[in-house]
């Protein structure tokens, strides 16, 4: 609610996406002012390029508290990853300690405890920050920054796809600024 109203209709092209087609109805009735939003599904347990998303399409992807909910956390980030351009920026806002109204609100969902990659996530699907650093590291995604909200139990993290030497146009190697949404506010990083 936030994010659309601050971007550019001349500059921006913006995809919502969520795995349900209820969530996507209601984003587009609720968003349906901005011309140049478009609203789609995602399922970021099977490979985009399935679904109709072209590999290397989106200079930013932003995934609030979606992450976790999948199976394998790895294969999701370099599933996310092959959304991006060279160098294209992923932010990303999730909680990252277990909390009991967490437990109590979702856990009795089957989604909850959906994740396999017990290696990862031994005992719930939240991960500590330093493991998400890591997590995205390992999958492709460098210069990692940790914006951590110290009121909450939650953390943003914005990393860079690793650059891949091809012959790319300019627009596919251009850097979008670096920024994290947090409450509505547009906040400079590094």
């Amino acid at each position: 609610a936030h994010l659309l109203p601050a971007l550019s209709p001349q500059k921006v092209r913006y995809t919502f996406t969520d795995v349900g087609p209820s969530f996507v109805q209601q984003a587009q009735e609720n968003f349906r002012e901005f011309p140049f939003a478009s609203f789609r599904t995602l399922d970021l347990e099977r490979a985009p390029a399935f679904q109709g998303f072209a590999p290397g399409s989106f200079d930013l992807v932003i995934a609030a508290n979606v992450l976790h909910a999948t199976r394998r956390l790895r294969e999701t980030l370099e599933r996310v990853r092959s959304l991006l351009v060279p160098a294209g920026h992923l932010l990303i806002w999730e909680a990252t300690a277990p909390q009991p109204w967490l437990d109590i609100t979702f856990g009795l969902l089957e989604g909850w405890h959906r994740f396999e990659d017990r290696e990862l996530r031994p005992d719930q699907p939240l991960l500590p920050v330093g493991r998400w650093t890591e997590t995205l590291q390992a999958t492709g995604f460098n210069k990692v920054l940790e914006i951590i909200d110290k009121e909450t139990p939650e953390s943003a993290f914005r990393s860079r796809s690793a650059r891949i030497k091809d012959k790319g146009t300019a627009a596919e190697h251009r850097l979008l600024g670096e920024w994290a949404l947090k409450n509505g506010m547009r906040v400079e990083a590094e």
